[in-house]
């Protein structure tokens, strides 16, 4: 008659679980520059954080789980979201690349809206008008697929605007699409960004300012 063998107990497993949180914090560091993932649709996507390597879940079965945990709890997903192909290459939809597992994952999501005058003045057949609503129906097809994520939380907005003023209006539109993510969702625009951009950027006017204010305070009191 063989004898059962116990299954060895994982040391780290001995440890309270704010340790293991600590520990879990010098495996999984936060980077100085965010990996590009790839690019999707005129977007560059990054993570702040690197997943978990496959030798350290191999541990423990409570060990893995703790480091996914860890890891979508601590990981922000950084987006650009430009108005032509020549800078960011590829064209793939999102959804190839936010599966349903990586939308589980996802917590805090960091948009990036770049408007690139550099990039108008080599398509003279583009405008303003027309790469505005490039970034508008990108956008649109991002939220979308973010619409399917259970557990996000939070979008920060981050708005490089490099295009010659313009009408108001056509820039506020385009943010409307974020009211189609989930209620709980809350918004933040992130002003730091308005004073470093391109080179030539041209600051937003106090109006465009208070007319986005205006729009994420809407989107948050839904």
């Amino acid at each position: 008659m063989s004898t059962r063998i116990p299954g060895r107990r994982a040391t780290l497993l001995t440890l309270p679980v704010e340790v293991r949180s600590e520990i879990y914090s010098y495996l999984l560091p936060k980077r100085h520059h965010p990996e590009k993932t790839t690019y999707i649709r005129g977007s560059s996507v990054s993570v702040s954080h690197r997943p978990p390597q496959s030798v350290l879940l191999l541990i423990h079965p409570v060990i893995s789980q703790e480091l996914f945990d860890y890891h979508c709890h601590v990981a922000r997903y950084h987006l650009s979201i430009s108005h032509g192909f020549a800078l960011t290459g590829e064209d793939r939809d999102f959804d190839s690349i936010f599966t349903p597992d990586v939308l589980k994952c996802i917590r805090h999501l960091d948009i990036y809206i770049l408007a690139n005058a550099a990039l108008l003045r080599s398509f003279p057949s583009e405008t303003p008008e027309t790469a505005w609503a490039e970034i508008g129906r990108r956008l649109e097809g991002l939220c979308k697929v973010f619409a399917h994520s259970p557990y996000l939380k939070r979008v920060n907005l981050r708005w490089f605007d490099g295009l010659p003023p313009g009408p108001t209006q056509l820039k506020l539109k385009i943010l409307e699409v974020l009211g189609t993510l989930p209620r709980e969702v809350s918004f933040v625009v992130d002003r730091a960004c308005y004073a470093r951009s391109f080179p030539d950027i041209h600051p937003p006017s106090k109006f465009l300012r208070q007319a986005v204010d205006e729009v994420i305070r809407r989107l948050n009191e839904r």
